[in-house]
């Protein structure tokens, strides 16, 4: 509870997961200084990472949404509708198949693996480098996707709507060189996911599914082992069957 407690010290990852109320102003100093030091800590180590899942049925969060913001990252209310039927997952269209941004941090990943979501929040970046902040798209929609506002009616057109593509997975990183070792870059993160659904037991089931795999990967990258990838392989389990004589069919019976 940020409001009564600190974040540890010795504590390397936050996670705010579809958080239903806003942070207070208090909260957010509380999270910018365990990203990225108190001012004037010259010896403050970074290493640190915010991992954000957001959620479309979550209340108004400017507070959190100002924080996001200054790392490069801006949602916009509703949820991302997939106009094109052939990028759909299911009959839906907030099931939206996702698409590779081609990143460094999604390099090595199955080229075989869907990365599959639902509700998504409109995400983008608003920029993708400056100062000491840079950003990186990881997993994007189509263009051909449109803002569906939470409380539609039943007239509502997808076709009154701008066609546009929007982030499903940013990585921002806050990039300082470490003064008592030349050359070496220290990083702290905010891995922001635009729903909380990409790691729901629906889209990371699958044998065909990457969410699961794209997701450790990027903990993975936050957490400082960029030379470390896991794998994780369904197993389908096969079974057995006999058909049972009449003498054996009494004894089960008995």
């Amino acid at each position: 509870d940020l409001s009564i407690d600190d974040i540890p010290n010795d504590a390397t990852m936050v996670m705010l997961a579809a958080p239903t109320l806003d942070l207070t102003q208090s909260d957010v100093k509380k999270i910018d200084e365990f990203l990225l030091g108190k001012a004037g800590d010259k010896d403050f180590e970074y290493n640190k990472s915010l991992i954000y899942f957001s959620s479309n049925s979550q209340s108004d969060t400017p507070n959190l949404d100002g924080l996001l913001e200054d790392w490069g990252i801006t949602f916009s209310d509703g949820t991302v509708y997939e106009t094109d039927a052939n990028k759909h997952a299911s009959s839906s269209n907030t099931v939206i198949l996702l698409s590779d941004a081609e990143s460094e941090y999604s390099e090595g990943m199955n080229s075989r693996l869907s990365y599959i979501c639902d509700n998504l929040r409109p995400m983008k970046l608003k920029f993708e480098s400056s100062g000491k902040y840079n950003t990186y798209e990881v997993l994007k929609t189509s263009d051909t996707c449109v803002i569906k506002p939470y409380k539609s009616s039943e007239n509502w057109d997808e076709n009154s709507e701008n066609q546009s593509s929007y982030s499903s997975i940013v990585l921002s990183r806050f990039v300082t060189e470490n003064p008592n070792k030349d050359n070496e870059p220290r990083f702290s993160n905010v891995l922001a996911v635009a729903s909380m659904d990409f790691i729901s037991d629906t889209y990371t089931s699958g044998s065909y599914l990457g969410n699961d795999e794209l997701m450790l990967s990027l903990i993975n990258t936050c957490a400082g082992r960029v030379s470390e990838t896991y794998e994780i392989e369904n197993k389908s389990i096969d079974y057995a069957s006999f058909t049972p004589t009449e003498v054996q069919s009494i004894t089960i019976f008995i």
